[in-house]
């Protein structure tokens, strides 16, 4: 899902294209069984994203091409087991991952 805001252009009263668009996503992992025997269960977990992108071009006609992006997986830093090879050897999920670029196209 995307979601915009519209900008207005100071001075002018007319609304322009936005130069940012942001998105949100839910990670849905179903609940599995740790071993052959079934001994016990991994629970199942939902995952918040979030991500935005800027265009600098549609502020400046001179930045032109260069675009930054920020996007953050596991906002709430959720606590969870991926997987288990037996009953003491299970793997944690990742945390919370804040990462980001900066790119120009010329």
């Amino acid at each position: 899902m995307l979601g915009n805001t519209r900008r207005t252009r100071p001075g002018t009263g007319r609304s322009r294209s936005p130069a940012h668009i942001c998105g949100q996503a839910l990670r849905y992992g179903g609940s599995t069984c740790s071993d052959a025997v079934n001994s016990f269960k991994i629970p199942d977990r939902l995952l918040f994203d979030i991500g935005a992108h800027y265009d600098f071009g549609q502020g400046l006609s001179t930045l032109k091409g260069l675009r930054a992006q920020v996007a953050i997986s596991n906002l709430t830093t959720k606590y969870y087991i991926t997987s288990c090879g037996g009953t003491y050897s299970c793997h944690l999920g990742q945390g919370r991952k804040i990462y980001g670029n900066l790119t120009y196209d010329w």
